[in-house]
């Protein structure tokens, strides 16, 4: 009897919460603590909807609710519609909608917008890295159209608010709420960061490996080190899988670095972090994502490539000669001076540059507390307009 009383009151309860529904591409395994922690809203009621899988990616599984996805080609473009989206938002009838960014390879998200937002009415906002797309000038404007009859909009970053504003969304209607790891990836947050300068320096790459990551440069980069003798001491480990690894293994073999690089296949969880511990400076030679989140919260300074265009929003946390560098794009040579000048820094003041790498991820705000805090305080603000 008393079970089915604290039902009925949780029941009640949420009721008595507006009803809150974030579609995502996929349920991302690294959003999964972000997302629970919204379950557990005492403000909201959250329901995340997502594919079960997306481009290869599967949904992480758990209180969320997931469709399968139809696609098509059309004029050598792919585009996706997730299966019963429509019919299950609207038999919902969430207070407000929150779509995981706009894709004109989505085309459900553009329905639901026409529907949700133009017809309806309803409260609509975009979670967006606030890029301006690369469909040409009739894509931006439509892009541009899509933000500014929405609701408002959550960027990923500063950069994606201040192209929100120069796309004419109002201040008031944008916040900008970072993006995060899960927390058993957070270096500081489950371990004792104490940076001491073995006598070896460790070099580190994490990640999928594929051609677009540009190994080949960091490899390149060691062989410049090698022939002008500043190898000494020094050893590189690729953490990841993927079928270009193989590819990698051999260009190791041709260019004789098999005593200097070591690729030890794809690691998680606790496997992965005695990798970062061991590390002393983490160099990723393309576009860097969330990868740069878990290298700092470890304290470990991150050199990744000048090229702006590759990267993630997460690259504001870079701060230059503070908590890493970037290096010439596609240019070994410039890798490898880059290294050299840090391996120097670090061996001079490992402990300070750590503890600055750390401070980053901290007051940036790339925490899954932070992350929920921000979405739900934003959210606080616009209901009292709806």
């Amino acid at each position: 009897m008393k079970k089915e009383q604290n039902h009925k009151t949780d029941m009640m309860d949420k009721r008595m919460k507006p009803k809150i529904i974030i579609l995502d591409h996929v349920v991302a395994h690294y959003r999964r603590d972000v997302f629970n922690k919204l379950l557990q809203s005492e403000q909201f009621d959250f329901e995340i909807v997502a594919g079960e899988s997306y481009q290869e990616i599967k949904s992480y599984t758990g209180n969320f609710t997931t469709f399968p996805y139809r696609f098509f080609s059309f004029l050598g473009k792919k585009f996706y519609f997730l299966r019963h989206s429509i019919f299950h938002i609207l038999k919902q009838k969430p207070d407000a909608l929150i779509i995981g960014g706009y894709d004109p390879h989505l085309i459900h998200t553009l329905i639901i917008f026409i529907i949700y937002r133009l017809i309806l009415r309803k409260p609509l906002y975009w979670w967006t890295h606030g890029s301006i797309g690369n469909q040409g000038e009739f894509g931006f404007k439509f892009r541009k159209w899509i933000y500014t009859y929405s609701s408002g909009a959550l960027a990923y970053s500063i950069a994606g608010k201040n192209t929100l504003l120069e796309m004419g969304l109002p201040l008031n209607k944008i916040r900008v709420v970072g993006n995060s790891i899960n927390t058993e990836d957070y270096g500081f947050i489950n371990q004792k960061i104490d940076k001491r300068n073995n006598e070896t320096f460790h070099l580190l790459f994490a990640g999928r490996i594929t051609p677009e990551k540009n190994l080949d440069t960091l490899l390149y980069a060691l062989l410049v080190l090698r022939e002008s003798n500043r190898l000494e001491y020094m050893r590189c480990t690729i953490v990841g899988g993927g079928e270009y690894l193989m590819v990698i293994e051999k260009m190791i073999s041709d260019l004789s670095l098999n005593d200097i690089v070591q690729c030890t296949g794809p690691k998680y969880g606790s496997e992965i972090s005695s990798y970062f511990q061991e590390a002393d400076l983490f160099v990723y030679p393309s576009g860097i994502g969330l990868s740069i989140v878990q290298a700092l919260s470890f304290g470990i300074p991150v050199i990744t490539t000048d090229n702006a265009q590759l990267h993630g929003p997460e690259i504001e946390m870079l701060i230059h000669e503070v908590n890493g560098d970037v290096f010439k794009h596609n240019f070994p040579e410039n890798l490898a001076d880059k290294i050299c000048e840090w391996k120097s820094k670090i061996r001079s003041n490992a402990q300070e540059i750590a503890q600055s790498c750390i401070k980053s991820v901290q007051e940036k705000g790339y925490l899954p507390d932070k992350v929920a805090f921000e979405l739900v305080d934003f959210l606080k603000q616009e209901s009292t307009n709806w």
